[in-house]
């Protein structure tokens, strides 16, 4: 719990000195986790894991105080970058191979 209330002072620090801005946050799923449960205000005892995969990209917007909502959820863990990596370094490699031959 103590981790999680350092999170939310950490979030609300960096909507107050950052309005306006980008920002990216880097760290591990834990922190994703605490962010999240904080953005959605999630109480003490969450009752759903949200689960992600490495290196995955979680896009958080802040809205500010609109009618609709104060935050916006763009995607959570995505990892399709690794996908297209994966594929094109794998072209690639064949590429190479076929000139080698």
């Amino acid at each position: 719990m103590h981790y999680r209330v350092r999170i939310g002072m950490y979030l609300e620090d960096m909507i107050n000195r950052h309005q306006g801005e980008t920002v990216i946050v880097v760290g591990h799923g834990g922190t994703v986790n605490a962010l999240s449960d904080t953005i959605f205000n999630i109480g003490s005892y969450r009752q759903c894991d949200i689960r992600g995969g490495y290196t995955g990209v979680t896009h958080f917007q802040y809205m500010g105080m609109s009618d609709r909502e104060t935050w916006r959820l763009h995607y959570l863990s995505r990892v399709d970058h690794l996908v297209s990596s994966y594929y094109i370094q794998e072209t690639l490699l064949i590429a190479f191979c076929g000139i080698i031959k």
